[in-house]
């Protein structure tokens, strides 16, 4: 018995002490009866104590009770989960609301301990979720380009080591896949090879597909010099060459039939014009 304890107890069983034989007759069976119970009460720890004590005994209970019936208590819990589902969402919601830094750095300490586990995870969400995923990051970039733009520029070099490993490994495929792009779109194709042209001579300006499709439709799909159907095809011209200076952009491209185009060659425009008997 401590000290605390034994001064409790003597202070109880003093307030009863007959002090006199008249004292002792005053006193009441009663009375002493609640002496005696506050002087055992006062052997007892402090309420905070035994409810600690009795935390403590329950937790110890528990664990050797789930130790014995882990696959019931495991089957218990499943059931209770799916009678439950909404309720339990709900619960561990307002319980994120209400906690948010606390469950944000218990999650990033477990992260940090569990890098393994949480790439195995990842990995395997991926693979069985490809498709959602790839929407989720498109959809996530598109509304942050912000995001992309400092990742390009922060790991240059290790994107550029991916893209040559990657065309190292995939010769055969990309070459397969560049084809087939060619095949299914001519016209973009052959913008891209003008844009090329253009860029080696020093000269600035791009144009597109769409922008070709304009221009078909401006010269209704016929010959800018002979005037001759050109039926959905036609050669792109650069109506002042780029040799003599001219730019890459839609306002200096003509479309013309492979003969005109031929014989125009990389002559100045008002020259070829007046062979043709124009701007005489």
């Amino acid at each position: 018995m401590s000290a605390l304890m034994m001064q409790r107890q003597i202070d109880a069983l003093n307030q009863i002490a007959p002090r006199s034989d008249a004292d002792l007759k005053d006193i009441s069976l009663q009375k002493l009866r609640a002496a005696l119970g506050n002087a055992r009460r006062a052997l007892l720890p402090p309420p905070e104590v035994l409810v600690k004590v009795r935390r403590i005994r329950r937790t110890k209970q528990n664990a050797a009770y789930y130790a014995e019936n882990a696959d019931k208590v495991r089957e218990w819990g499943g059931v209770y989960r799916t009678a439950n589902a909404e309720k339990i969402k709900e619960r561990k919601a307002a319980y994120c609301a209400e906690n948010k830094e606390k469950v944000k750095a218990r999650m990033a300490a477990w992260r940090t301990e569990n890098k393994e586990k949480v790439k195995a995870d990842r990995a395997a969400y991926y693979a069985a979720n490809r498709d959602k995923a790839l929407e989720r990051v498109a959809a996530y970039l598109a509304a942050n380009p912000e995001v992309r733009a400092a990742y390009r520029t922060a790991n240059a070099d290790k994107i550029r080591e991916m893209k040559a490993a990657y065309r190292a490994e995939n010769a055969d495929k990309i070459k397969e896949r560049e084809a087939a792009w060619r095949a299914a779109n001519p016209d973009k194709m052959r913008a891209q090879e003008h844009t090329r042209r253009a860029r080696k001579r020093g000269a600035e300006g791009k144009f597109t597909a769409e922008d070709i499709s304009t221009i078909r439709a401006a010269q209704k799909d016929k010959c800018a010099m002979c005037k001759t159907k050109l039926k959905g095809r036609g050669h792109r011209d650069h109506i002042v060459p780029l040799a003599k200076g001219g730019s890459n952009w839609p306002a200096n491209i003509q479309l013309l039939c492979g003969p005109c185009n031929c014989s125009k060659g990389a002559k100045d425009p008002i020259a070829f014009a007046r062979t043709h008997g124009r701007l005489l």
